[in-house]
């Protein structure tokens, strides 16, 4: 919602900025037209068979002025859907990896092998953070706002409201559950889950 306010107002501030171009480059051309009228109305014909020849310097500015304060909207219209996207993918694996850990250790019920082995029934809120960060983890996704970094990070409990892991989906213990917190936007809004693993569960 905060997000759909910003790109209001933003608009509202290009709108402006257009309007206001606007205005001026009209003052402009009043102002030409009033200094040039006595020149046009001499040349006569002989100014038509030049107008013809293409644009006056007049109409360039205009189409000049135009196309930057389209640019001007477009750009902030289009920072806004990225960050947007961004902030959705993140929400995204989040989801995914607290579902994916869910779903896993609920084989144990069904004295399946979660993990693929990797963790023997009941398991511990250790191992499994442990699987999730290490070189092996199962889980590919990247940071959103970091491509070049995996998703899933092991941190400090609390440590997920730095604004240096933004977009990380930390792991952390807390006795028997596996916490998975995501901060997700430069406002410190975070995503916080948790699953039980073990026997108390």
């Amino acid at each position: 919602m905060q997000n759909l306010a910003k790109m209001v107002t933003n608009l509202q501030k290009s709108l402006i900025f257009v309007y206001l171009l606007d205005n001026f480059i009209l003052y402009i051309i009043n102002i030409n037209i009033k200094n040039m009228g006595i020149k046009l109305f001499r040349k006569g014909k002989k100014m038509k068979k030049n107008n013809n020849k293409g644009f006056t310097l007049i109409e360039l500015l205009v189409v000049v002025a135009i196309i930057g304060a389209l640019a001007a909207v477009g750009v902030v219209a289009y920072n806004g859907y990225t960050a947007a996207a961004k902030k959705n993918s993140t929400k995204s694996i989040h989801a995914n990896v607290v579902k994916y850990v869910a779903s896993e250790m609920a084989k144990c019920n069904i004295d399946g092998e979660p993990f693929g082995g990797d963790i023997t029934c009941p398991g511990t809120a250790t191992d499994v953070s442990a699987l999730l960060v290490g070189d092996d983890s199962p889980m590919a996704d990247k940071n959103p706002f970091d491509t070049g970094e995996a998703a899933v990070a092991t941190g400090a409990a609390g440590t997920a409201t730095d604004a240096s892991l933004l977009g990380y989906v930390i792991v952390t213990t807390s006795d028997d559950d596996v916490v998975f917190t995501t901060l997700y936007d430069d406002e410190e809004d975070a995503l916080e889950s948790k699953v039980c693993i073990g026997n108390s569960c």
